[in-house]
């Protein structure tokens, strides 16, 4: 009985204590520190899929990167603290590693993930950096494995959570609350096999210009894979435009592209250019036509109107040749959305006149149409086609493989912030496998109104994958990695179908890799909104189901490329 006594005793005084002691003084609960899987949901509340307490695998090519989100987990907690990430690998190279941390930012419609805000921009911190995680809440870091240069072999290491200070009500308390330091072990495996240099599809994106802006914002481009840069010339190139024709249609001064220069010859050893100029387009309903020095007005796509066009774009092409690029190194589109915003007749007739001066001269089309018989008069014509995604499987997207044109696929919505970065980017490249496209594009990398952090009152609210930081330097996010790891993901697939055909190995392997193929293509596209899905589709949400096939599927795919090169 009297033991019984003491206990009660030890516990009521404990209790007591526990109520009357001030916060700092009383014991910390345990936060948590797990990976998830990447690109799926996650904001302050929602941690993410897969939690994973244990080791964290990295598998990776040579030539690829590849992203790991680690969840501190402070839901349970009853502080705010800061802690400091410290990576520590030995034998890996340690410019190779890079570390953000995840910043919350509002979408204009309710994300896939029932809330108003989504984790999106990774910014950029250093070992030093204080980074803070609030009571009942959760921040992301992000660790970007760089295996470019770097040998096949495995590595391991651990990351390191170092806790700081605390914050009560945003004082900093006289005895700080002492939170654990903890390490969560990742095992990084470079694959020996590289993904090429050379990305085997188009990959573009408008933005206006953003890509070949300077050294930095190109590198980041070709770090994401992009290797068609936009030129936007009506923003870019004021010289270019000529204002009048001489009453014959000849050109009334001779157009200066000389500010494209710089741009071009930055971004020429990495891909192909795709051209603006916006000065030919008109719309049917309201046709306008050129000045002219007489002051008459030259009629749109009439024979006079016709010769200034051609001059000019032969004077265009002589400069690009002047500087090295071919045609088939650039696009020209001149109507935007032709079919779907009523510049058919322009369109055309533009693609007829171009066709005239060269017929290598490429020539773009980002539309869609009600039908096949709109697309008949474009057989004369260079015309590389590029739908959006909803079309597919329907009487248009029919003709253009008919015709065996150039296919590229592009994507346009707004709110796009709230969208599923695996569902709705990264998919872009099993897609582009799964249709055999030539080019993957999307609306807008860089567009935004106001600022690119809080992009909620333009027309297409917060569309900007890249946004501006401090000092003007690109800033990625979580959905811009995401199409990244699509192409690359594109580019295992393109390894493993070369071997199939090259290496010829016995029926049951390839039946074994060829059906594989076909289950992760399908694994993403049912993940999509597309009507011809039917009850199949799963309207762009990703499930912990859905992350663990992806992720599996992968490590069989670079399974099977590593037995094959063998």
């Amino acid at each position: 009985m009297k033991v019984r006594k003491t206990l009660l005793a030890a516990v009521w005084i404990a209790l007591l204590s526990s109520a009357v002691l001030p916060a700092w003084a009383q014991p910390s609960r345990v936060y948590k520190v797990y990976g998830v899987y990447a690109y799926g949901p996650m904001n302050r509340k929602i941690p993410g899929l897969n939690p994973n307490a244990g080791p964290i695998e990295v598998i990776l090519a040579q030539g690829e990167l590849e992203s790991v989100c680690l969840a501190v987990d402070n839901r349970k907690g009853r502080d705010t603290f800061d802690f400091r990430v410290v990576p520590d690998f030995p034998k890996f190279p340690k410019d190779k590693l890079r570390v953000g941390r995840l910043v919350y930012l509002s979408s204009r419609d309710e994300p896939m993930d029932g809330s108003d805000e989504v984790a999106d921009a990774i910014v950029p911190i250093s070992t030093t950096e204080p980074v803070t995680v609030a009571a009942r809440e959760i921040r992301h870091i992000w660790l970007t494995v760089d295996a470019r240069g770097v040998p096949a072999g495995q590595y391991s290491g651990n990351v390191t959570l170092r806790p700081m200070t605390v914050r009560q009500n945003g004082q900093v308390p006289p005895h700080k609350r002492q939170h654990e330091t903890k390490r969560i072990q990742i095992n990084i495996r470079v694959l020996p096999f590289a993904l090429p240099d050379k990305t085997p599809i188009n990959v573009f994106s408008w933005d206006m210009g953003s890509s070949t802006r300077d050294d930095e914002w190109l590198a980041n481009f070709v770090e994401h894979r992009q290797n068609v840069f936009h030129i936007r010339m009506n923003t870019q190139s004021a010289k270019s435009r000529v204002e009048k024709l001489n009453p014959d249609g000849t050109l009334a001064e001779k157009p200066d592209f000389s500010e494209l220069t710089e741009r071009l010859l930055r971004g020429k050893p990495y891909g192909r250019f795709f051209f603006e100029p916006f000065r030919f387009r008109s719309r049917d309903n309201r046709p306008r036509g050129w000045k002219c020095t007489d002051g008459s007005t030259i009629p749109y796509l009439s024979d006079r109107w016709a010769i200034g066009y051609k001059q000019w774009l032969r004077a265009f092409k002589a400069y690009l040749e002047s500087l090295g690029i071919e045609t088939d190194q650039w696009y020209i589109l001149t109507h935007d959305e032709a079919f779907h915003q009523d510049g058919k007749k322009g369109s055309l007739g533009c693609a007829k006149l171009t066709y005239q001066v060269d017929p290598t001269i490429q020539f773009f089309m980002d539309s869609w149409t009600g039908g096949p018989e709109e697309l008949k008069p474009w057989r004369r014509t260079n015309t590389t086609w590029c739908p959006d995604y909803g079309i597919y499987n329907l009487g248009p997207w029919h003709w253009i493989k008919a015709e065996k044109r150039p296919t590229w696929m592009y994507f346009c919505h707004q709110s796009q912030r709230g969208f599923s970065p695996h569902t709705f980017y990264r998919v872009r490249g099993w897609l582009a496998w799964i249709r055999k496209l030539d080019g993957v594009a999307f609306f807008a990398p860089t567009v935004f109104t106001g600022s690119t952090w809080n992009d909620l009152d333009g027309p297409f609210g917060d569309t900007c994958v890249v946004l501006n930081g401090a000092d003007g330097e690109p800033v990625n996010t979580r959905r811009w990695e995401a199409y990244r790891e699509g192409i690359e993901d594109y580019l295992y697939l393109y390894l493993l179908d070369n071997l199939l055909k090259t290496k010829k190995p016995h029926a049951g392997l390839a039946a074994k890799a060829r059906k594989l193929m076909a289950d992760a293509c399908l694994e993403f596209e049912l993940a999509t909104d597309h009507r011809y899905l039917g009850e199949r589709k799963r309207r762009w949400i990703v499930t912990g189901a859905n992350a663990k096939a992806t992720q599996a599927q992968r490590k069989q795919i670079a399974e099977l490329i590593v037995e094959l090169n063998r």
